[in-house]
């Protein structure tokens, strides 16, 4: 299970890249 620090970098690492908040955010809340 991710930090929720270390999920917070990676959405906005990932949302930086172009890639959709929301998608990423229940992606990792899947993995959990």
């Amino acid at each position: 299970m991710l930090e929720g620090k270390e999920k917070e970098k990676i959405l906005r690492f990932l949302s930086y890249r172009g890639f959709n908040y929301e998608i990423i955010k229940s992606a990792l809340n899947d993995l959990d």
